[in-house]
């Protein structure tokens, strides 16, 4: 080689031209520079004095020589790999790119590469990168190929950069989810696709309580039962924890490198080698309180530099957001809930109050308007009593509902007295105790005196107190009701227990909210507000206590109240000297009052007045006072004042029973049923609907007149009612006048209904009757045909012994007409055995072919003599039916002989025969008259008008 030449090959001031300068290339198989050939020393020059990445295989061992813009390819291995063979530098490749090179070393052409992923050994582990590169032959000196020139450029970052944009694209682009862990979900089915940057991935959520964090969602570990996936990892910094969620900050991830230590051989993905490292990174959505945590394992074959750090942060900021907008999502979710939640509890409970106002309304507006139409116009003294008990139960359910607005609007005037509250319980338990006694309860009072005097608004103690004794006289039965007070520590405890029906789990949490009312519950009225036991949760409040309940189904209920001794707990400005106890008897009456309505047996129901006539009353309604029988009115109502007014109103007219709820009255309607039912709506157990649904399901009571009385007003509720349906629906208030007359009309039209339906019935006896005569005289006339018919037979057959042929004809003529009377007269005879249930049929396996055959001979002649075309289309082998052969064929014979008789001559006649599944088909067709439609639907056949003839129905058989 000149020297020359080679000094200005090798020269240069960067490192690689130092190391080539001063590398022994005699040590190689290429030899000194000055033995290299043309060809080597041409292309050496072209790939040492390029600026793309270049190397040059060659010789047998493919030696290396490359440039400097191929040393970022070698990493670590460069300077070692100068002059190296190629297989001994890639060894951990050379699987992949050995073949490549053989390829063009063998002289079969270049190749090319794009994006191939070579896991090489250049930083010291394998790793993942990604090559675009080409192997093109180089010729020698001889003209062989002596090399192989290799030219690349890495695209890892550009694989990796688009595998990671296409995650972020898809965690951005999910739907909005509904909950955390709908989002999580999501989540990791997208990193679950990426198994090559996240080979496993867990989210985890922290608890409500902020003491531990849940497993909400996994990636990559389908298959894995190792101790690496916790459901639960507590915040305990005392133990160990498998990842210890609670050392990473918000502000950097958490970086674990012993994962193979501590948590052991954790899925590696689509690499199959277990990471080394994982990640924990805080979830803390727009807040700095966080909420989750995404922990994802480390590719081993990437280092952890900065682009793979960034990639998490955005992968965890994603994810951030997804949950952020669910559970702003479920935020709003939850106060559209909360928001359709209270318009219901609203909904119901002014239905509720219109129903508790409308009642006492009506009790005291009937008698008043009675009164003022009355020529003296003044109320007798039940009647005063009446209206007066209504008013205090009106200004009761008024006084609680302003109570209740005050507490809500923090309004409420209280005022704290030091007060014996032993002395003042008691008296308020006193005074209940009659109404208990009265329903067959007993009352244990349990109030020992108190070493000390509690701080209580008076006022407001006594509505808890009574609200808590109605609640329990209410939902009790039997057994007892029980009330006691006590010392616990620094508290005073008051407890009302009862044995009566008891709350079902579900519904405790519940039993306190405003409006709430517990569905279903048997009860001695169903009248109430829904707001009583929210109303005493309040003024507990507002007394520095609590309350609970317990309760089960069945076993009773107890409520315990706790309030503290002393004033420190309550406002200061709101505590007054200590007084005399207050009287509680005004207080207490509208409790004591409205208590004693839901008893059976109320006080106070023996009134003295007289319902005066009404306009339009029918004379029916007043039977009785021309010695007919009255007819009954059951009334049912759960409030014992409207059962009383309505009793008294309506007993001069007709008569009348009254039960407290829906279930009695339905007791008492299939015991003996009355001429009409008045029902409320809102009754406990039973109420107006369902009291009417089961009577209009009952054919012995399906024809009773209901009429609905409801609170309900407006013209929906009426709809309601009526498609429900009731006869009637009257709104409270109403008239007395109103409701006798509508009685009236609704009995009057039951008694129209009822002569009508008996009218009918007995048309219906005659028709039978007149239906039976018909069948009879038709089984008569057969028989007495049947005689002069046998002696014509016989006759008949006695001439054709001396008949000539002459008289063959007529003789003919005379046979086949006895023959068409005979058919005639066994039908005639056939039909009346039919109606009347006496012809019977005899079951056997039998030959739908040969019947036909057999009905097809009888016909025959008569088809002959109209010059008919026959048209068969019959099975080649029986088909067997399970029938009576005799009538099939008699069927049979009747079709072809009408379409014979209904058919001009030259017309044409089919007869088809077919299975079909399991079943035989018989058809008869022809191309006769046909039928106007005025015959259609008396017949047996349709008529086919399109082509003038008709068809008859298939007939199936089932197949034997």
């Amino acid at each position: 080689m000149d020297k020359l030449y080679v000094d200005n090959l090798l020269a240069g001031a960067d490192d690689l031209a130092l190391r080539l300068e001063a590398f022994n290339w005699s040590s190689t198989g290429l030899g000194p520079y000055e033995t290299w050939p043309a060809s080597l020393r041409s292309v050496a020059a072209m790939v040492l004095e390029n600026r793309f990445p270049m190397t040059l295989w060659w010789g047998p061992d493919l030696l290396h020589i490359y440039n400097e813009a191929y040393l970022p390819v070698l990493a670590d291995k460069h300077p070692h790999a100068l002059g190296q063979p190629a297989a001994e530098i890639w060894q951990e490749i050379w699987h992949i790119i050995g073949p490549q090179s053989e390829y063009v070393l063998c002289g079969k052409g270049a190749t090319w590469n794009e994006h191939l992923f070579l896991p090489m050994n250049r930083k010291g582990f394998i790793e993942e990168t990604y090559f675009t590169f080409s192997y093109s032959p180089v010729r020698d000196d001889a003209g062989g190929i002596g090399g192989v020139l290799v030219t690349c450029q890495e695209t890892t970052l550009q694989v990796q950069s688009e595998r990671q944009l296409l995650l972020l694209r898809d965690l951005g682009a999910q739907p909005t989810p509904e909950s955390a862990e709908e989002a999580c979900n999501m989540a990791t089915l997208v990193l679950a696709r990426n198994d090559a940057d996240f080979p496993f991935a867990m989210l985890y959520l922290i608890d409500a309580d902020g003491q531990q964090a849940s497993l909400v969602a996994s990636a990559g570990l389908d298959d894995y039962q190792g101790p690496g996936t916790p459901e639960v990892i507590i915040f305990d910094k005392n133990n160990a924890q498998t990842w210890p969620l609670a050392e990473a900050s918000a502000d950097s991830p958490l970086v674990l490198n012993d994962v193979l230590d501590k948590v052991g051989t954790m899925p590696g993905g689509r690499w199959e080698q277990p990471p080394e490292q994982a990640v924990v990174v805080v979830l803390t959505g727009s807040g700095s309180k966080p909420y989750g945590y995404l922990v994802v394992g480390l590719s081993p074959l990437r280092a952890f530099d900065d682009a793979y750090q960034e990639l998490i942060r955005l992968t965890a900021d994603q994810i951030d957001r997804a949950i952020g907008s669910a559970r702003a999502y479920e935020e709003e979710r939850k106060r559209v809930e909360a928001l359709a939640e209270l318009d219901r509890a609203k909904t119901a409970f002014f239905l509720n109050v219109s129903h508790e106002l409308r009642t006492p309304l009506t009790l005291m507006l009937a008698p008043t308007e009675d009164a003022l139409r009355a020529a003296e116009p003044v109320l007798a003294p039940t009647e005063l009593k009446l209206v007066h008990r209504n008013a205090l139960r009106m200004l009761k359910l008024v006084n609680t509902l302003l109570d209740f607005s005050r507490i809500e609007a923090g309004r409420t005037d209280v005022s704290f007295k030091a007060t014996n509250l032993s002395l003042k319980t008691q008296e308020l338990a006193s005074t209940f105790r009659s109404a208990i006694e009265k329903a067959g309860l007993s009352l244990v009072a349990d109030m020992p005196e108190l070493d000390e005097l509690v701080y209580i608004d008076e006022e407001k103690w006594e509505k808890i107190v009574l609200n808590l004794l109605s609640n329990a006289l209410k939902f009790t039965f039997e057994g007892s009701i029980r009330i006691a007070l006590r010392r616990v520590g620094s508290k005073v405890e008051l407890q009302v227990q009862d044995t009566g029906i008891g709350i079902v789990k579900e519904e405790l949490p519940h039993i306190f909210d405003r409006f709430h009312r517990v569905k279903n519950a048997r009860g001695r009225t169903h009248e109430g507000t829904g707001i009583g036991l929210s109303l005493v949760r309040e003024l507990v409040k507002l007394h520095g206590g609590n309350i609970n309940v317990q309760s089960s189904p069945g076993a009773g209920t107890t409520f315990t109240i706790r309030l503290p001794f002393g004033s420190e707990h309550l406002p200061q400005e709101q505590i007054s000297s200590p007084q005399k106890l207050a009287s509680t008897a005004i207080g207490v009456r509208p409790y004591i009052e409205e208590a004693l309505r839901w008893l059976p047996e109320s006080p106070d129901t023996s009134w003295e007045w007289e319902v005066p006539a009404t306009e339009g009353t029918s004379n029916n309604a007043r039977a009785g006072e021309h010695g007919q029988e009255k007819p009954c009115v059951l009334v049912a109502d759960d409030n014992a004042d409207m059962r009383d007014y309505l009793r008294r109103l309506l007993e001069s007219y007709w008569t009348v029973e009254a039960v407290s709820d829906g279930e009695a009255a339905l007791q008492r309607v299939l015991r003996s049923p009355p001429d009409l039912v008045l029902t409320d709506v809102m009754m406990p157990k039973v109420d107006g609907f369902e009291l009417l649904q089961q009577l209009r399901g009952n054919e012995l009571t399906k024809s009773i007149p209901v009429i609905l009385l409801s609170a309900r007003a407006g013209d929906e509720a009426r709809l309601e009612g009526l498609e429900a349906g009731a006869d009637d629906y009257l709104v409270k208030p109403f008239s007395a006048r109103e409701l006798t007359t509508r009685i009236a009309a609704c009995l009057e039209l039951a008694r129209v209904r009822r002569e009508a339906a008996e009218a009918l019935s007995e048309a219906n006896a005659r028709l039978k009757q007149e239906d039976r005569r018909k069948d009879e005289f038709l089984a008569m006339l057969a028989h007495e045909l049947r005689n002069p018919l046998g002696a014509i037979s016989n006759t008949v057959q006695l001439m054709e012994l001396h008949c000539d042929t002459a008289n063959r004809r007529y003789l003919n003529i005379l046979t086949r007409q006895s023959s068409i009377l005979q058919g005639l007269v066994n039908d005639l005879l056939d039909v009346s055995r039919i109606t009347r249930g006496l012809v019977e049929i005899k079951r056997e396996q039998t030959d739908l072919v040969q019947i036909a055959a057999h009905a097809l001979e009888s016909v025959r002649p008569l088809m002959e003599d109209n010059d008919h075309v026959l048209s068969l289309a019959l099975p080649d082998e029986p088909l067997y039916v399970i029938g009576d052969t005799v009538r099939l064929e008699q069927i049979l014979v009747n079709l072809l002989t009408n379409s014979a008789k209904y058919t001009d001559p030259g017309g044409m006649i089919t007869l088809e025969l077919a299975c079909q599944r399991d079943q035989a088909v018989l058809r008869v067709k022809d191309t006769g008259i046909g039928m106007t439609l005025k015959y259609w639907s008396r017949c047996l056949i349709s008529s086919d008008r399109s082509n003038g003839g008709w068809i008859v129905p298939k007939a199936d058989w089932g197949l034997v």
